[in-house]
Parts: structure tokens; sequence; C-alpha cells
């Protein structure tokens, strides 16, 4: 199965360059004659550097594909239109981390078993890890479901404490409200310390 990897490439730029032909403001002068002749120079400018993500089996096969992407004595054009020729090409390739999921580790461990199990058997093993794979996931499913009910029945319990409270404190006196509060407070402790309790 294909895997993702992330590649950076470093490399330095050469070319020759050779000055044909440079003009002068010669209004001001008489008899101007440009013998001018200049040789060629190599010209080198380091600090290349590419980023990018490609899909191999392996790291070996992921330099293999990045060679393609850049390749080392190839040409390039830049901005001005002058063309270099890429030198000193080097490669840090690291493989990236995919985070597993239900949905990845059945891929996976389909794939391996099939493998295993080799055509004769292969069909009957992948049907088995699909079950597999089906009940765990209903069983997720039923426990999401169960957590969501839970925390609901809990919104639900607050909501009716609150509400027994402001009704206590409208039909009985003001004097026993301090009563009434510590009453409230040891109850909520006690559900806190119990949730079972009514």
């Amino acid at each position: 199965m294909a895997r993702k990897f992330n590649v950076e490439a470093s490399f330095s730029l050469t070319t020759q360059i050779e000055p044909d032909y440079i003009r002068f403001d010669e209004s001001d002068s008489e008899d101007f004659e440009n013998d001018s002749s200049f040789s060629m120079q190599d010209v080198e400018c380091d600090g290349g550097r590419v980023t990018f993500v490609i899909e191999a089996d392996d790291e070996y096969d992921a330099e293999s594909k990045a060679n393609e992407v850049i390749t080392d004595g190839g040409e390039v054009e830049d901005g001005n239109g002058w063309t270099w020729l890429i030198e000193g090409l080097s490669f840090e390739i690291e493989e990236q981390e995919i985070e597993m999921d239900l949905a990845r580790a059945r891929e996976i461990l389909s794939n391996l078993v099939v493998q295993a199990a080799g055509e004769e058997d292969g069909h009957e093993v992948e049907r088995a890890v699909e079950f597999v794979f089906d009940y765990i996931a209903g069983q997720a499913a039923r426990i999401e479901r169960c957590v969501t009910q839970i925390d609901s029945h809990d919104r639900q319990r607050t909501e009716m404490i609150l509400r027994i409270s402001e009704l206590e404190k409208r039909l009985l006196p003001e004097d026993n409200q301090d009563e009434i509060d510590r009453s409230i407070a040891e109850h909520e402790q006690a559900l806190a310390e119990n949730p079972d309790l009514p």
C-alpha cells in the first residue's frame, strides 16, 4: 500500500555568462569606439530548496520518484529568462505519520490477512475481517449513543435541582433561607459523590 513521504530537496544553480554587447551614453563624446571583449565566466548560486509530498511504497521508491521531479544536472529557467543547471542535489525524505483510525486499520489488516491466506482462502478471510470490523463499529456506535444519553440525563437532573431550589425559595419563609441553601449544597455534594442517588 502506497505511503506518503515529505521530500526536501537542496541544491545549487550554475550557469555561464558572457556579455554580448554593452551600451554607453556617448552623446557627449567624439570618435567613441567600443572594443570590449569579455570572457565567459562560471556563476554558481547556492540556496536552492524545494519541498513536496509524493506517494511511494518505501523510502527508496520515494527518492526515485523525487528524482523525477527534480534532477541533478537538469536545466531550469529563472524569472529573468536565464537557464541554469541544478548541481549538488540532495534529498531529505521523511514518511508522514498518518493518524490511525478504524477505517485505516481495517484496510491494513484486510490486505495483510488476505496476502497471508493466499488466493484459495483469501475471500473467506476477507469476509471474516469485514465481519469483525463491522461488529466493532456497531459496538462503538452503541457506546457513543449511551454516552450521549447519560450526558442528557445529567443535564436534566441539574435543571431539575435548580427548579426545585427556586420553588423552595418561593414557598418557604426568608428566615429559613440559610437552611435551604445549606440543604441544597449538601444534596448537590451527595449527588457528586454518588451519581446513583435520586
